[in-house]
């Protein structure tokens, strides 16, 4: 499988796309001001940046080593990250709808099914129960505000679930009755203040002697007791008085508890308990990737499967009982959530992660209907792969040279309509500096413009590490490029698609010739190649391969980066890159038509069982029941 002479042969691949505008490419290339920029500076690779007159003294630069700086002191685990795209059958269509697989059991809400799909209440309630379970099998997870939940309501917030409303986990414990003397001799607005004051009070106590977590209790529950805080006033008082009171019990009492909340479920709380001791912790880094978490992915949903994408055997559909018409057709018999599951930043090297992403796997699959692996659902599984002590301009070089000659074979280990997805293009084809090389549709800023002493600097580092290449001119003119870049930034916006695309590898590092400690730019490669499941063999499988190609691209030496490239241009298979050959194997095993394909005939799910089996391992039963 390993053939790559094609490779050599891809002179204008084709694409069409809208690039960078310039503010987008500045900002890349040329990161703000300030401490980390002040410690980036240091590393520009610019003989202006070390007082250097530029056209003199170039062989000093050679001898520099400009492009590999030491790293950041400290740890330097190779960090990794995941995210599952799902597509979750959550509910029935409609009221009066059976369950299309009864024999199912596993989560199918009735609170649901009425509700808007677009309304906060039904993300939120089905992101929280995706969390929640993960917590309960030990897997840390937390519920985050998510920015673009529009929609606000005093009585749902983020922490929130339609599922606990009906049968609340706090009302067997929560049957506080409060009591205030009303008193005579006071006004009416002093007996209103005292009587909100006492009553919050001992509602606050009630809590304290039972045990209940503050945050734990509902606004549903705060809002059952308000409507019995009337019956708790004794005494002579006036009407305006007892509902003075009850509207500014619920009123102080509410945003007392939602604080409470606030403080426990937030990420960056000092109290707050979700955070995963297995994560590693990054300067800078934003305090939602210290535990697992889940947001909704709307771009799921556009395309959506249709019935042409289903075998739909007979008696797999429910029928209306007089007509025995389909109630609906599948996959419309369900109303579906588009989850995103992000993990926290895991060390690689750590025995814990691939633990943790089994049992992640397994918890998902085991409670929840999540739909089979299929061209027609458009998810993916993402992999961020980081150096905690950060990345060096000669690292990513070499990166980058190394994954164009072997992208092509890469997308053979996924199914092959990966390669057609506007969100994991191939980055050796629609890549800004592929589209200006190869193609018609480039823009010459993404090219290298380096002149003078460094260009000539940076042409012998290019023959230090990359073989010659002879007869073909483009090929030569793109690792030209690579290795004339300055920056971090300017090979970041070099490797990104300006157009409505994602490449395969999403370039999310910044800096100059040392890469900036984590922040609005988290400084991972997110490979984005993988057709979504929830298979963790798989999964780790394919994390196991672009790691060694991570760390090969580190640590290899100019003689084994040079004779591994010359192997993969020769078409042969590049051992020294040392990727596991049970792993390799076990995709070959796999392949239909030169690609990694599922089990279905044609790629089409079986509506008779279209949920991915319980477990971490294959998505599949071991045989089909067609």
């Amino acid at each position: 499988m390993w053939n790559l002479k094609h490779v050599r042969r891809r002179e204008t691949p084709s694409g069409v796309g809208d690039p960078m505008d310039g503010v987008e490419y500045s900002t890349l290339s040329q990161p703000s001001s300030g401490p980390q920029q002040q410690e980036a500076d240091r590393y520009s690779g610019n003989p202006h940046s070390h007082d250097h007159d530029p056209e003199e003294g170039w062989e000093e630069f050679l001898e520099l080593d400009i492009d590999n700086p030491p790293v950041r002191a400290g740890g330097n685990a190779t960090t990794i990250g995941f995210e599952f795209e799902l597509l979750v059958a959550v509910a029935r269509a409609q009221e009066g709808f059976p369950d299309p697989h009864p024999t199912d059991h596993r989560w199918l809400s009735d609170r649901l099914i009425n509700e808007d799909e677009g309304a906060m209440s039904y993300k939120y309630t089905v992101r929280n129960k995706i969390i929640d379970q993960l917590n309960l099998s030990g897997v840390v997870a937390h519920k985050i505000e998510e920015d673009w939940f529009t929609e606000s309501t005093e009585d749902f917030q983020y922490w929130d679930s339609l599922e606990y409303e009906s049968s609340n986990r706090n009302d067997i414990v929560l049957n506080w009755v409060g009591s205030y003397q009303w008193n005579g001799s006071e006004t009416n607005d002093n007996n209103v203040k005292e009587a909100v004051r006492v009553l919050r009070e001992q509602f606050i106590q009630y809590h304290k002697d039972n045990n209940i977590e503050l945050y734990m209790t509902t606004q549903a529950v705060i809002k059952s007791v308000r409507d019995n805080i009337s019956s708790m006033i004794a005494g002579e008082s006036t009407i305006t008085g007892r509902r003075s009171i009850v509207e500014l019990w619920y009123d102080s009492v509410s945003l007392l508890f939602r604080d409470e909340k606030k403080k426990h479920h937030s990420a960056t709380s000092a109290s707050c308990d979700y955070r995963d001791p297995n994560s590693v912790l990054l300067e800078g880094a934003d305090p939602r990737y210290y535990a697992w978490s889940c947001t909704d992915d709307v771009s799921i949903q556009d395309p959506f499967p249709t019935y042409e994408d289903y075998i739909v055997p007979i008696g797999s559909v429910p029928l209306l009982p007089n007509s025995k018409d389909a109630y609906a057709n599948p996959p419309h018999l369900y109303k579906w959530y588009p989850a995103e599951v992000v993990s926290s930043i895991l060390d690689y090297d750590n025995p814990s992660t691939r633990e943790t992403l089994k049992t992640a796997c397994k918890t998902l699959r085991d409670e929840l209907r999540i739909h089979k692996p299929a061209a027609a659902v458009h998810t993916g599984v993402h992999i961020h792969i980081g150096q905690q002590a950060g990345w060096t301009l000669l690292h990513l070089k070499k990166f980058a040279t190394l994954w164009h000659l072997i992208e092509p074979d890469l997308y053979k280990l996924h199914r092959r309509d990966r390669g057609r997805s506007i969100w994991c293009s191939p980055m050796g084809s629609q890549c800004n500096l592929a589209r200006c090389v190869f193609g018609w549709d480039g823009d010459a800023r993404y090219q290298a413009t380096t002149t003078g002493p460094l260009r000539r600097v940076y042409q012998a580092q290019m023959q230090t590490w990359v073989p010659f290449i002879n007869g073909h001119s483009k090929l030569v003119e793109y690792f030209t490029n690579i290795w004339q870049y300055s920056t971090i930034g300017q090979l970041n916006a070099a490797m990104g698609s300006g157009r409505r695309s994602e490449t395969c590898v999403r370039w999310r590092i910044i800096g100059k010739s040392l890469s900036l400690k984590a922040g609005s730019m988290i400084q991972t490669l997110e490979f984005r190649l993988m057709q979504g499941t929830l298979d963790a063999e798989h999964i780790w499988k394919w994390a196991s391969i672009v790691e060694r190609l991570v760390i090969f691209a580190r640590d290899s030496t100019a003689e084994a980066f040079r004779e591994t490239l010359q192997h993969l241009l020769d078409g042969n298979y590049p051992s020294l890159i040392g990727l596991n050959q049970a792993d390799i194997a076990w995709f070959e095993s796999r392949l239909r038509d030169g690609y990694f394909a599922y089990p279905e005939p044609d790629d089409k799910v079986n509506w008779a069982d279209p949920f991915m089996i319980r477990g971490y391992g294959d998505t599949h039963d071991d045989a089909l029941n067609l």
